[in-house]
């Protein structure tokens, strides 16, 4: 049934999502609700740091160059 709500909240309505929510849950011998709630949790926090680390990467490729008698 959480597989389904997810499924819902992500306005994914097809079965093969909620499949291979169930079937990731599985792999990682996910057993309670706890147990999804932090998984998803740790993902979060994960994708947030990639996500900081390629914007830290981006921002110094792209970083403006500024002549030394400008200041």
């Amino acid at each position: 049934m959480h597989a389904m709500k997810l499924a819902v909240e992500n306005n994914v309505l097809r079965w093969n999502y909620v499949e291979k929510i169930l079937q990731d849950w599985t792999n990682k011998k996910v057993t309670s609700i706890e147990e999804v709630e932090a998984d998803s949790l740790q993902f979060a926090a994960q994708k947030q740091q990639r996500q900081q680390r390629t914007y830290r990467s981006n921002h110094q490729k792209y970083k403006e160059i500024i002549p030394d008698w400008f200041h």
